[in-house]
């Protein structure tokens, strides 16, 4: 970030940095503009001890507290986009990329006054959901490090699938916690 120049409000227009665009990065909900995202996301297992924590709090609910969050499970259509048959993505930590979009959105600065590009750069790209992600949250360039050869040849085939992937079949071969919404299916 630039040093602090007056307010954040002005650093984020004057240098393109320092903002959240937390309206940006909204959940859609139908006609209206959409919810406040939450403060938080869990994990599967996180996500299974706030529902037997608060199970007693909603009595007759048929799910659980965790659906107001989201869960990070990336489908396998998602983990093998671009790639073929025989070379599954096997990277242990893959994030899912509408996760990655939505983090991506929330931080994408607002066009630049002089038309220079609002760049990203991902230090440790993995198997490109990040850099995927941050393309289509419209990030005008976003550069992807990564030191593993295995690592950075899936993202190369991932990125270009990732961005034209539709999440209805994804979301339909993914196996949620039972009561979780998918939030953030658009």
């Amino acid at each position: 970030m630039k040093p602090l120049d007056g307010t954040f409000a002005a650093n984020a227009l004057e240098h393109g940095v320092a903002g959240l665009a937390v309206d940006a990065s909204r959940i859609e909900a139908g006609e209206s503009a959409g919810r406040w995202p939450a403060n938080v996301a869990l994990d599967e297992d996180a996500a299974a001890m706030l529902d037997q924590a608060t199970r007693a709090n909603t009595p007759g609910d048929s799910g659980g507290t965790s659906r107001f969050f989201y869960v990070a499970k990336v489908a396998t259509a998602e983990r093998n986009a671009g790639l073929e048959a025989g070379d599954p993505c096997r990277h242990p930590t893959l994030k899912p990329v509408k996760l990655a979009e939505w983090i991506a959105k929330l931080l994408l600065p607002p066009p630049r006054e002089d038309g220079s590009p609002r760049r990203l750069l991902v230090p440790f790209s993995g198997a490109g959901s990040e850099v995927a992600g941050a393309l289509r949250a419209g990030w005008d360039e976003v550069v992807g490090i990564e030191r593993s050869e295995e690592y950075a040849a899936w993202s190369r085939k991932r990125i270009p699938a990732l961005e034209r992937l539709t999440f209805e079949a994804a979301a339909r071969a993914t196996a949620y916690l039972p009561g979780q919404a998918l939030l953030f299916d658009a």
